[in-house]
């Protein structure tokens, strides 16, 4: 895993990959997590990340600002003998302060969504390009290829008695293309193959 941003960064290795993967599938790696660093490709999601975070907490922080306005005034109004009419339907107008909020509270919601599901297309498209780094620097992309099966292969759960009681992400479908970080593994090492 890569780490870090501007003026430098680490890569964390965990121990189990010396006994896992040969010495060109762990360089091919380590090429591939030195390209996030390269490209601060980290930096950039967490930047992203947190200024739309911030953004939207700024706005929803403002919103009961206009609440507390809003009732008030319709307090005003009841206390002055002119409640809120009823529309056709039985239902009551809202005030304008309310209709803005609602509103406002949509249109958040939705766009921190947006944000949030291009912040996850960018983090995969970052995943190839690290890819592509790692085989254009080391020459070896089958080399990736293999570390990439074999870090899926020992990331899979193993069967036992409380296996039920796991759950587990594997399932496959739009959603889970769409709210992923990482491309899907099969066309991650096809790329790569057809790179030799």
């Amino acid at each position: 895993m890569a780490l870090g941003g501007v003026g430098g960064g680490v890569v964390v290795v965990d121990r189990s990959l010396f006994r896992l993967l040969s010495a060109a599938e762990l360089e091919t790696l380590l090429a591939h997590e030195l390209a996030h660093l390269e490209s601060r490709d980290g930096l950039v999601q967490t930047v992203a990340y947190s200024a739309g975070q911030s953004l939207a907490w700024v706005v929803l922080l403002a919103l009961p600002f206009v609440l507390v306005i809003g009732s008030l005034r319709r307090a005003l109004d009841w206390i002055r003998g002119r409640p809120p009419a009823v529309r056709s339907g039985g239902r009551r107008s809202f005030s304008p302060a309310a209709e803005f909020r609602h509103r406002v509270g949509q249109v958040v919601t939705v766009g921190f969504a947006v944000l949030t599901v291009l912040l996850l297309a960018h983090s995969r498209r970052r995943e190839f390009a690290a890819d592509d780094r790692a085989a254009e620097v080391t020459g070896d992309p089958l080399a990736l290829a293999r570390a990439l099966r074999k870090l899926e292969r020992a990331t899979k759960p193993r069967w036992g008695m409380t296996s039920p009681l796991y759950v587990r992400g594997d399932e496959e479908g739009l959603l889970t293309r769409l709210l992923s970080t990482h491309p899907e593994m099969d066309e991650r090492v096809e790329r790569l193959v057809e790179r030799r």
